[in-house]
């Protein structure tokens, strides 16, 4: 059963600003989020906006992936110790064997994912976090982000994705059955603007890496 989400377009002036009035970059966006996140103690809430804030850099990714992501944000240890193995051996063929949680060697198949992960710690403690004791209101985040996507008409089914609209709920899935395509965007502009609005080309914000192969590990 899909989960009754609130889909607003509407969000608040401080969120804007920083998604869209300040020209950083998803890293720094991720090193935000982090930050604000950690300025409330652990037993607090995180309130709508810091939950668009954290999540903003993959809540367009495809649900297979982002399910095991947000999971995996829950293993941030694992996640660390994954990243520290992969950039020593590379060797995909001997993830499964591995003693990490299914969702961290899900995560590891995709190493640019896995590497931002161990890279921003502390953002990916606070996803974690967040997935454990808001697990509802993170979702409901991910679909607010992704309707304001896609009425910019940022996020569309393509070559590379499928995005269906069911009402209220955006899904995104691989468009083709073997493999599965990591986007990289702009947060600061995919989420309210057209691109032709600042005179950029599509690629310079939404773009999709190579293909991925689609195992096992995205059905856990």
């Amino acid at each position: 059963m899909k989960p009754l989400l609130a889909v607003s377009l509407g969000i608040t002036i401080e969120v804007f600003v920083l998604l869209v009035g300040w020209g950083g970059t998803s890293r720094e966006l991720l090193t935000i989020a982090a930050v604000q996140a950690q300025e409330y103690p652990s037993a607090e809430m995180f309130s709508a906006e810091q939950l668009d804030n954290l999540l903003a850099p993959i809540a367009l990714y495809p649900d297979p992936l982002l399910a095991q992501v947000l999971l995996a944000a829950t293993f941030v240890d694992q996640v660390d110790e994954a990243a520290r193995w992969m950039r020593a051996s590379n060797d995909t063929s001997a993830i499964d064997d591995q003693s990490w949680d299914v969702s961290v060697k899900a995560v590891a198949h995709y190493p640019s994912v896995l590497y931002m992960m161990s890279d921003q710690i502390d953002w990916t403690t606070s996803v974690g976090q967040a997935y454990v004791y808001q697990s509802t209101d993170v979702m409901t985040s991910i679909q607010r982000l992704r309707a304001l996507a896609h009425s910019a008409g940022n996020l569309v089914t393509n070559q590379w994705q499928q995005v269906v609209v069911d009402g209220d709920y955006i899904s995104i899935v691989p468009a083709q059955p073997q493999y599965i395509y990591i986007p990289t965007y702009d947060p600061y502009i995919v989420f309210f603007r057209p691109t032709a609005y600042f005179g950029l080309y599509p690629a310079t914000v939404f773009f999709f890496g190579p293909p991925f192969p689609i195992g096992v590990w995205l059905n856990y």
